[in-house]
């Protein structure tokens, strides 16, 4: 029985390694071909798409996944997680659009984020609010849940995919509003597994 836990135990702690390694080397490439394809300029709006963003999701949406993984213990227990995870998904899903809409407001206002059509913005934001939620929902709750390698999955996935879908799409348009977008692809079609997941 000790063995069977310890055997469990290594294989949950190497894959949570290995998944952490293939996610510094999705990092690592990432910001190597975005500073190869992308000119300093389009690297500056990314960047300042990627911070006006997580300023949003971090003023609502994170604090609130963050309050739903903390019972998720008990709702798996009582039969109650899928109720609340629905609920939990619409209230991601709501609050993304009038987030959005405030994020679009105010780059119509101010524009905060250099040389990126306030259109732009407004759809990027709603993209990369739902699919970051989302998919922060779903690594949390794997996590909590002790499924530490489908926590590494779902975590490699979404650096994987967004540098793929992030490098075609700029190859293929060459906008730094195409090269954001690969990465918001890769954090919604993690986070759609949530559906999955339950």
């Amino acid at each position: 029985m000790i063995a069977n836990r310890m055997g469990t135990g290594f294989s949950g702690l190497m894959a949570l390694l290995l998944g952490r390694v293939g996610q510094l080397a999705a990092a690592f490439l990432t910001i190597k071909i975005a500073t190869t394809l992308l000119s300093p300029a389009e690297v500056g709006s990314v960047n300042q798409l990627n911070s006006f963003a997580m300023l949003l999701a971090t003023g609502l949406l994170l604090p609130v996944v963050a309050y739903f993984t903390r019972g998720v213990v008990g709702w798996v227990e009582t039969h109650r997680f899928e109720a609340y995870a629905r609920a939990m998904l619409y209230i991601i899903a709501l609050s993304a659009f009038i987030l959005s809409a405030v994020g679009t407001l105010l780059q119509w206002g101010w524009g905060f984020v250099h040389d990126v059509a306030v259109p732009w913005v407004g759809f990027l934001l709603l993209v990369y609010l739902i699919g970051f939620s989302t998919h922060n929902l779903l690594i949390n709750c794997t996590a909590v849940l002790g499924q530490r390698k489908h926590t590494a999955i779902y975590s490699n996935l979404a650096a994987w995919l967004g540098l793929a879908a992030s490098a075609s799409l700029y190859l293929q348009f060459g906008t730094a509003e195409v090269w954001f977008l690969g990465i918001c692809i890769g954090f919604l079609v993690s986070g759609q597994l949530f559906w999955v997941f339950l």
